[in-house]
Protein backbone atom coordinates (compact mmCIF):
# COMPACT_ATOMS: atom_id res chain seq x y z
CA UNK A 1 0.00 0.00 0.00
CA UNK A 2 1.66 3.16 -1.21
CA UNK A 3 2.66 5.97 1.08
CA UNK A 4 0.62 9.19 0.73
CA UNK A 5 2.96 12.15 1.26
CA UNK A 6 0.10 14.66 0.95
CA UNK A 7 -1.31 13.45 4.26
CA UNK A 8 1.98 14.18 5.99
CA UNK A 9 1.93 17.59 4.36
CA UNK A 10 -1.50 18.16 5.85
CA UNK A 11 -0.17 17.02 9.23
CA UNK A 12 2.62 19.57 8.89
CA UNK A 13 0.17 22.42 8.38
CA UNK A 14 -1.85 21.20 11.37
CA UNK A 15 1.08 20.94 13.77
CA UNK A 16 2.57 24.26 12.63
CA UNK A 17 -0.78 25.90 13.39
CA UNK A 18 -0.74 24.43 16.92
CA UNK A 19 2.87 25.48 17.52
CA UNK A 20 2.07 29.04 16.42
CA UNK A 21 -1.03 29.02 18.62
CA UNK A 22 1.06 28.32 21.70
CA UNK A 23 4.19 30.29 20.72
CA UNK A 24 2.28 33.50 20.06
CA UNK A 25 -0.06 33.25 23.04
CA UNK A 26 1.86 35.80 25.14
CA UNK A 27 2.51 38.41 22.48
CA UNK A 28 0.59 41.18 20.73
CA UNK A 29 0.06 39.15 17.57
CA UNK A 30 -1.66 35.89 18.43
CA UNK A 31 -2.64 33.07 16.12
CA UNK A 32 -5.70 32.34 18.21
CA UNK A 33 -7.29 29.83 15.86
CA UNK A 34 -4.23 27.62 15.59
CA UNK A 35 -5.82 25.18 18.02
CA UNK A 36 -7.93 23.96 15.08
CA UNK A 37 -4.89 22.01 13.94
CA UNK A 38 -5.90 19.43 16.56
CA UNK A 39 -9.23 18.95 14.76
CA UNK A 40 -7.32 18.18 11.55
CA UNK A 41 -5.27 15.57 13.43
CA UNK A 42 -8.47 14.01 14.74
CA UNK A 43 -9.89 13.66 11.23
CA UNK A 44 -6.70 12.14 9.85
CA UNK A 45 -6.43 9.66 12.73
CA UNK A 46 -10.08 8.61 12.54
CA UNK A 47 -9.80 8.00 8.80
CA UNK A 48 -6.50 6.15 8.69
CA UNK A 49 -7.15 3.96 11.72
CA UNK A 50 -10.49 2.95 10.20
CA UNK A 51 -8.84 2.18 6.86
CA UNK A 52 -6.23 0.01 8.55
CA UNK A 53 -8.83 -1.91 10.53
CA UNK A 54 -11.11 -2.47 7.52
CA UNK A 55 -8.21 -3.57 5.33
CA UNK A 56 -7.01 -6.09 7.91
CA UNK A 57 -10.51 -7.48 8.35
CA UNK A 58 -11.05 -7.91 4.62
CA UNK A 59 -7.75 -9.75 4.25
CA UNK A 60 -7.98 -11.97 7.33
CA UNK A 61 -11.71 -11.90 8.23
CA UNK A 62 -10.78 -10.58 11.66
CA UNK A 63 -8.83 -7.85 13.43
CA UNK A 64 -6.09 -8.79 15.86
CA UNK A 65 -6.74 -6.40 18.72
CA UNK A 66 -3.55 -7.38 20.61
CA UNK A 67 -1.48 -6.65 17.50
CA UNK A 68 -3.35 -3.39 16.93
CA UNK A 69 -2.68 -2.17 20.45
CA UNK A 70 0.90 -3.38 20.23
CA UNK A 71 1.39 -1.26 17.12
CA UNK A 72 -0.20 1.75 18.79
CA UNK A 73 2.01 1.32 21.86
CA UNK A 74 5.20 1.10 19.80
CA UNK A 75 4.17 4.15 17.81
CA UNK A 76 2.98 6.40 20.62
CA UNK A 77 4.57 5.48 23.95
CA UNK A 78 8.34 5.78 23.29
CA UNK A 79 8.21 9.46 22.29
CA UNK A 80 5.72 10.23 25.06
CA UNK A 81 7.92 8.58 27.69
CA UNK A 82 10.96 10.43 26.34
CA UNK A 83 9.12 13.75 26.61
CA UNK A 84 7.94 13.03 30.13
CA UNK A 85 11.48 12.13 31.20
CA UNK A 86 13.28 15.14 29.73
CA UNK A 87 10.64 17.57 30.96
CA UNK A 88 10.92 16.10 34.46
CA UNK A 89 14.71 16.45 34.37
CA UNK A 90 14.42 20.04 33.09
CA UNK A 91 12.02 20.92 35.91
CA UNK A 92 14.44 19.56 38.52
CA UNK A 93 17.38 21.42 36.97
CA UNK A 94 15.63 24.78 36.56
CA UNK A 95 13.22 24.61 39.47
CA UNK A 96 10.55 26.03 37.14
CA UNK A 97 7.51 24.09 38.23
CA UNK A 98 4.02 24.52 36.88
CA UNK A 99 0.63 23.10 37.68
CA UNK A 100 0.09 20.18 40.03
CA UNK A 101 2.65 17.57 41.05
CA UNK A 102 4.62 16.64 37.93
CA UNK A 103 4.50 12.95 38.82
CA UNK A 104 0.70 13.11 38.90
CA UNK A 105 0.64 14.91 35.55
CA UNK A 106 2.97 12.32 34.05
CA UNK A 107 0.80 9.43 35.23
CA UNK A 108 -2.34 11.07 33.84
CA UNK A 109 -0.64 11.65 30.50
CA UNK A 110 0.72 8.08 30.35
CA UNK A 111 -2.69 6.59 31.10
CA UNK A 112 -4.37 8.90 28.58
CA UNK A 113 -6.79 10.62 30.91
CA UNK A 114 -5.20 14.06 30.59
CA UNK A 115 -8.30 15.66 29.09
CA UNK A 116 -10.48 14.66 32.04
CA UNK A 117 -7.73 15.50 34.53
CA UNK A 118 -7.46 18.96 32.97
CA UNK A 119 -11.08 19.60 33.87
CA UNK A 120 -10.35 19.17 37.56
CA UNK A 121 -9.44 22.20 39.64
CA UNK A 122 -7.07 24.78 38.17
CA UNK A 123 -7.13 25.91 34.56
CA UNK A 124 -3.92 24.08 33.60
CA UNK A 125 -3.27 21.47 36.31
CA UNK A 126 -1.03 19.38 34.04
CA UNK A 127 1.38 22.26 33.51
CA UNK A 128 4.01 21.31 30.93
CA UNK A 129 1.92 18.32 29.82
CA UNK A 130 -1.35 20.21 29.33
CA UNK A 131 -1.30 19.55 25.59
CA UNK A 132 -1.51 15.78 26.07
CA UNK A 133 -5.30 16.18 26.42
CA UNK A 134 -5.69 15.64 22.66
CA UNK A 135 -3.58 12.47 22.74
CA UNK A 136 -5.85 11.17 25.49
CA UNK A 137 -8.95 11.71 23.38
CA UNK A 138 -7.36 9.85 20.47
CA UNK A 139 -6.30 6.97 22.70
CA UNK A 140 -9.81 6.72 24.15
CA UNK A 141 -11.02 6.44 20.56
CA UNK A 142 -8.44 3.69 19.92
CA UNK A 143 -9.70 1.79 22.97
CA UNK A 144 -13.35 1.83 21.85
CA UNK A 145 -13.57 1.90 18.06
CA UNK A 146 -11.56 -1.21 17.01
CA UNK A 147 -13.60 -3.55 19.21
CA UNK A 148 -16.90 -1.97 18.18
CA UNK A 149 -15.98 -2.13 14.50
CA UNK A 150 -14.87 -5.76 14.77
CA UNK A 151 -18.17 -6.68 16.44
CA UNK A 152 -20.17 -4.94 13.71
CA UNK A 153 -18.14 -6.55 10.94
CA UNK A 154 -18.65 -9.98 12.48
CA UNK A 155 -22.37 -9.30 12.24
CA UNK A 156 -21.81 -8.55 8.53
CA UNK A 157 -22.96 -4.95 8.78
CA UNK A 158 -22.50 -3.35 5.36
CA UNK A 159 -20.35 -0.30 4.67
CA UNK A 160 -23.44 1.78 3.97
CA UNK A 161 -25.03 0.84 7.27
CA UNK A 162 -21.75 1.52 9.07
CA UNK A 163 -21.62 4.94 7.46
CA UNK A 164 -25.23 5.64 8.36
CA UNK A 165 -24.56 4.75 11.99
CA UNK A 166 -21.44 6.92 12.21
CA UNK A 167 -23.27 9.81 10.54
CA UNK A 168 -26.05 9.51 13.10
CA UNK A 169 -23.46 9.64 15.91
CA UNK A 170 -21.93 12.78 14.41
CA UNK A 171 -25.36 14.41 14.32
CA UNK A 172 -26.00 13.35 17.92
CA UNK A 173 -22.71 14.89 19.10
CA UNK A 174 -23.50 18.14 17.29
CA UNK A 175 -26.97 18.36 18.84
CA UNK A 176 -25.87 17.40 22.37
CA UNK A 177 -22.92 19.80 22.35
CA UNK A 178 -24.99 22.70 20.99
CA UNK A 179 -27.81 22.04 23.46
CA UNK A 180 -25.37 21.85 26.36
CA UNK A 181 -23.60 25.03 25.27
CA UNK A 182 -26.85 26.95 25.06
CA UNK A 183 -28.20 25.50 28.30
CA UNK A 184 -25.26 26.47 30.51
CA UNK A 185 -24.17 29.69 28.80
CA UNK A 186 -21.22 28.03 27.15
CA UNK A 187 -18.50 30.69 27.32
CA UNK A 188 -18.23 30.38 31.09
CA UNK A 189 -17.87 26.60 30.78
CA UNK A 190 -16.02 26.39 27.47
CA UNK A 191 -13.25 24.20 28.90
CA UNK A 192 -15.63 21.26 29.34
CA UNK A 193 -16.80 21.49 25.74
CA UNK A 194 -13.22 21.92 24.54
CA UNK A 195 -11.72 19.02 26.52
CA UNK A 196 -14.51 16.46 26.87
CA UNK A 197 -14.17 13.31 24.79
CA UNK A 198 -17.89 13.36 24.01
CA UNK A 199 -18.03 16.94 22.79
CA UNK A 200 -14.93 16.50 20.61
CA UNK A 201 -15.95 13.15 19.16
CA UNK A 202 -17.48 14.53 15.96
CA UNK A 203 -14.08 15.42 14.47
CA UNK A 204 -12.76 11.87 14.86
CA UNK A 205 -16.08 10.44 13.67
CA UNK A 206 -15.94 12.53 10.49
CA UNK A 207 -12.60 10.85 9.79
CA UNK A 208 -14.14 7.45 10.57
CA UNK A 209 -16.96 8.16 8.13
CA UNK A 210 -14.47 9.04 5.40
CA UNK A 211 -12.48 5.88 6.09
CA UNK A 212 -15.62 3.80 5.68
CA UNK A 213 -16.76 5.60 2.55
CA UNK A 214 -13.54 5.18 0.57
CA UNK A 215 -13.65 1.38 0.98
CA UNK A 216 -16.99 1.01 -0.81
CA UNK A 217 -17.26 1.53 -4.58
CA UNK A 218 -20.66 3.19 -4.52
CA UNK A 219 -19.88 5.39 -1.54
CA UNK A 220 -16.50 6.32 -2.96
CA UNK A 221 -18.08 7.30 -6.26
CA UNK A 222 -20.11 9.91 -4.40
CA UNK A 223 -16.87 11.47 -3.19
CA UNK A 224 -15.43 12.06 -6.66
CA UNK A 225 -16.07 15.77 -6.26
CA UNK A 226 -13.32 15.83 -3.63
CA UNK A 227 -10.83 14.93 -6.38
CA UNK A 228 -11.36 18.39 -7.86
CA UNK A 229 -8.51 20.82 -7.39
CA UNK A 230 -11.00 23.69 -7.13
CA UNK A 231 -12.91 21.98 -4.33
CA UNK A 232 -9.73 21.09 -2.43
CA UNK A 233 -8.35 24.62 -2.83
CA UNK A 234 -11.63 26.09 -1.60
CA UNK A 235 -11.59 23.78 1.43
CA UNK A 236 -7.98 24.71 2.21
CA UNK A 237 -8.71 28.42 1.87
CA UNK A 238 -11.77 28.17 4.08
CA UNK A 239 -9.84 26.20 6.69
CA UNK A 240 -7.05 28.79 6.81
CA UNK A 241 -9.58 31.62 7.02
CA UNK A 242 -11.37 29.94 9.91
CA UNK A 243 -8.11 29.67 11.87
CA UNK A 244 -7.76 33.47 11.70
CA UNK A 245 -11.31 34.18 12.80
CA UNK A 246 -12.03 31.55 15.47
CA UNK A 247 -11.19 31.63 19.15
CA UNK A 248 -11.30 28.88 21.77
CA UNK A 249 -14.37 30.57 23.24
CA UNK A 250 -16.14 31.24 19.93
CA UNK A 251 -19.73 30.13 20.33
CA UNK A 252 -20.18 29.19 16.66
CA UNK A 253 -17.42 26.58 17.01
CA UNK A 254 -19.42 24.67 19.64
CA UNK A 255 -22.72 25.18 17.83
CA UNK A 256 -21.65 23.12 14.83
CA UNK A 257 -18.52 24.92 13.71
CA UNK A 258 -16.21 22.13 14.88
CA UNK A 259 -18.00 19.75 12.54
CA UNK A 260 -17.63 22.21 9.68
CA UNK A 261 -13.88 22.39 10.36
CA UNK A 262 -13.72 18.58 10.41
CA UNK A 263 -15.59 18.36 7.09
CA UNK A 264 -13.18 20.85 5.48
CA UNK A 265 -10.27 18.75 6.75
CA UNK A 266 -11.97 15.60 5.46
CA UNK A 267 -12.15 17.10 1.96
CA UNK A 268 -8.38 17.61 2.04
CA UNK A 269 -7.78 14.10 3.39
CA UNK A 270 -9.98 12.64 0.64
CA UNK A 271 -8.12 14.71 -1.94
CA UNK A 272 -4.78 13.52 -0.59
CA UNK A 273 -5.92 9.90 -0.72
CA UNK A 274 -7.06 10.12 -4.34
CA UNK A 275 -4.65 12.54 -6.04
CA UNK A 276 -0.93 12.30 -6.70
CA UNK A 277 -0.80 15.45 -8.80
CA UNK A 278 -2.44 18.84 -9.13
CA UNK A 279 -1.72 22.13 -7.34
CA UNK A 280 -3.17 21.23 -3.93
CA UNK A 281 -1.71 17.72 -3.84
CA UNK A 282 1.67 19.07 -4.98
CA UNK A 283 1.75 21.70 -2.24
CA UNK A 284 0.83 19.13 0.41
CA UNK A 285 3.46 16.75 -0.96
CA UNK A 286 6.22 19.39 -0.89
CA UNK A 287 9.24 17.65 0.63
CA UNK A 288 9.94 20.11 3.49
CA UNK A 289 6.30 19.88 4.57
CA UNK A 290 6.32 16.10 4.34
CA UNK A 291 9.52 16.04 6.39
CA UNK A 292 7.85 18.06 9.14
CA UNK A 293 4.64 16.04 8.87
CA UNK A 294 6.42 12.75 9.42
CA UNK A 295 7.78 14.21 12.64
CA UNK A 296 4.51 15.88 13.64
CA UNK A 297 3.84 13.57 16.59
CA UNK A 298 7.20 14.30 18.19
CA UNK A 299 6.88 17.98 17.32
CA UNK A 300 3.48 18.11 19.00
CA UNK A 301 4.88 16.46 22.13
CA UNK A 302 7.95 18.64 22.57
CA UNK A 303 6.73 22.06 21.45
CA UNK A 304 4.63 23.15 24.44
CA UNK A 305 7.15 22.24 27.19
CA UNK A 306 9.90 23.92 25.17
CA UNK A 307 7.81 27.05 24.64
CA UNK A 308 7.06 27.28 28.37
CA UNK A 309 10.72 26.81 29.35
CA UNK A 310 11.89 29.29 26.71
CA UNK A 311 9.26 31.79 27.80
CA UNK A 312 10.47 31.58 31.41
CA UNK A 313 14.07 32.04 30.26
CA UNK A 314 13.10 34.93 28.01
CA UNK A 315 11.20 36.71 30.77
CA UNK A 316 13.99 36.30 33.31
CA UNK A 317 17.15 36.69 31.24
CA UNK A 318 16.90 37.47 27.54
CA UNK A 319 13.85 39.72 27.05
CA UNK A 320 13.73 39.05 23.30
CA UNK A 321 11.06 40.63 21.14
CA UNK A 322 7.98 38.56 20.44
CA UNK A 323 8.88 37.74 16.84
CA UNK A 324 12.38 36.64 17.86
CA UNK A 325 10.98 34.46 20.62
CA UNK A 326 8.44 32.82 18.31
CA UNK A 327 11.13 32.04 15.73
CA UNK A 328 13.43 30.63 18.43
CA UNK A 329 10.59 28.49 19.81
CA UNK A 330 9.80 27.07 16.36
CA UNK A 331 13.45 26.29 15.60
CA UNK A 332 14.02 24.68 19.00
CA UNK A 333 10.87 22.59 18.62
CA UNK A 334 11.88 21.40 15.15
CA UNK A 335 15.35 20.42 16.38
CA UNK A 336 13.92 18.54 19.37
CA UNK A 337 11.38 16.79 17.16
CA UNK A 338 14.15 15.70 14.79
CA UNK A 339 16.06 14.23 17.71
CA UNK A 340 12.94 12.43 18.93
CA UNK A 341 12.32 11.00 15.45
CA UNK A 342 15.89 9.86 14.88
CA UNK A 343 16.71 8.48 18.31
CA UNK A 344 13.39 7.04 19.45
CA UNK A 345 10.42 7.11 17.07
CA UNK A 346 11.96 5.69 13.92
CA UNK A 347 13.71 2.73 15.62
CA UNK A 348 10.43 1.73 17.27
CA UNK A 349 8.54 2.19 13.99
CA UNK A 350 10.94 -0.23 12.33
CA UNK A 351 10.39 -2.68 15.17
CA UNK A 352 6.63 -2.28 14.79
CA UNK A 353 6.79 -2.91 11.06
CA UNK A 354 8.93 -6.01 11.50
CA UNK A 355 6.99 -7.57 14.36
CA UNK A 356 3.38 -6.45 14.31
CA UNK A 357 2.43 -5.02 10.93
CA UNK A 358 -0.34 -7.13 9.32
CA UNK A 359 0.26 -8.62 5.86
CA UNK A 360 -0.70 -6.29 3.05
CA UNK A 361 -2.51 -6.73 -0.22
CA UNK A 362 -3.65 -4.44 -3.03
CA UNK A 363 -7.11 -5.89 -3.48
CA UNK A 364 -9.62 -5.37 -0.70
CA UNK A 365 -12.87 -7.24 -1.36
CA UNK A 366 -15.92 -5.34 -0.19
CA UNK A 367 -18.55 -7.68 1.14
CA UNK A 368 -21.73 -7.76 -0.94
CA UNK A 369 -20.10 -5.45 -3.51
CA UNK A 370 -17.68 -5.70 -6.39
CA UNK A 371 -14.08 -6.03 -5.19
CA UNK A 372 -12.53 -2.68 -4.44
CA UNK A 373 -9.04 -2.31 -5.91
CA UNK A 374 -7.25 0.08 -3.63
CA UNK A 375 -5.76 3.04 -5.47
CA UNK A 376 -2.11 3.34 -4.53
CA UNK A 377 -1.92 4.28 -0.90
CA UNK A 378 -5.63 4.56 -0.09
CA UNK A 379 -5.11 1.92 2.56
CA UNK A 380 -2.15 3.44 4.40
CA UNK A 381 0.91 1.87 5.84
CA UNK A 382 0.88 1.44 9.58
CA UNK A 383 3.31 4.31 10.10
CA UNK A 384 0.87 6.68 8.43
CA UNK A 385 -1.73 6.14 11.12
CA UNK A 386 -0.28 8.78 13.40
Amino acid sequence: MGYRPALDGLRAFAVIAVVLFHATSSYSWQYKGGFLGVDVFFVISGCLITLLLLAEHERTHTVSLPAFYGRRALRLLPALVLTIVWVGVAIEVTGWRGGQSYVKSAVEALFYVANWASLQGAKSPLGYLTHTWSLSIEEQFYLIWPGVLLLLLRRRVSRRHLLAGVTALIALVVVVRAAGWLAVGGVAHYRFFYLSTVTRADCILVGVALGIAVTDDRLRARLRWADSTAVAAAAAGALVLVTFTTRVVSGWYYLGGATVVALLAAVLVAHGLSRDSGPVASVLAWKPLVHVGRRSYGLYLVHLPLIVFLSRANNEWVHARGSVFVLAAIVASLVAAEASWTLVERPFLLLKDRRLEPPRADVVPVRDEQPWVAPAGVVPSGEAAR
